[in-house]
């Protein structure tokens, strides 16, 4: 296998969901359609039902947007995800701070003599190939950090419109909001899959690499 292909080959590795990934992908994925059906059911989301009084508002969109930012600006569960987030942020700098020093520390002669005995070129190699290592990583916290900003950035958007929605008798606004949601759950947990396994540098971050 030449160089290019063993490199496609990992490529193709990280971006496939594992068994385990898979699982729990389709299962989040289930989760929220489930809980979709039974907003449809009831004709009533707890969304509608959190923010009530902004959709009794014969308002604009616009009004009724900025009326549910504000509830989400002032809402204890957002400020504690937002605290969460924060020591998320941190914890992951600190567990990759932790593995590089630990790895320094017990392989730090044999990188030394690995340098010693290479090529000027190939030390410059050896030296980019870390720090593409280390920023890897960090495009993996900034993954997850990006996911949940979408979130809240998305969030007011999303609770007007799945208000209408359920609102709606027309079949093919049900399948919309159904399908919309399991690819949703699906999408998520990949996605915090593949930042994981940045943040870890591993193609598989539980059970064996090859698995």
């Amino acid at each position: 296998m030449s160089i290019s292909n063993h490199s496609n080959h990992i490529v193709r590795r990280y971006f496939a969901p594992s068994i385990l990934s898979g699982f729990i992908s389709i299962l989040f994925g289930l989760v929220l359609l489930s809980l979709s059906l039974y907003f449809l059911v009831i004709k009533k989301s707890e969304f509608s039902e959190y923010y009530e009084d902004v959709f009794v508002i014969s308002s604009g969109t616009s009004m009724q947007l900025e009326q549910i930012r504000f509830a989400l600006d002032n809402s204890v569960f957002i400020a504690d995800s937002a605290v969460f987030m924060f020591w998320v942020v941190i914890g992951s700098l600190f567990y990759i701070l932790g593995e590089m020093i630990y790895k320094s520390y017990t392989g730090g002669k044999q990188f030394v003599d690995e340098m010693a005995h290479t090529q000027p070129r190939s030390r410059l190699w050896l030296l980019g190939l870390g720090l593409w290592h280390i920023f890897l990583r960090l495009v993996g916290i900034l993954g997850v950090f990006t996911l949940y900003k979408a979130a809240i950035i998305v969030l007011p958007l999303a609770v007007l419109n799945i208000y209408k929605l359920i609102s709606i008798d027309e079949l093919w606004t049900v399948i919309l909001l159904l399908v919309s949601s399991f690819l949703l759950g699906l999408f998520i947990v990949h996605w915090l899959t593949l930042c994981l396994r940045l943040i870890t540098y591993r193609i598989r971050v539980v059970g064996a690499v090859d698995s």
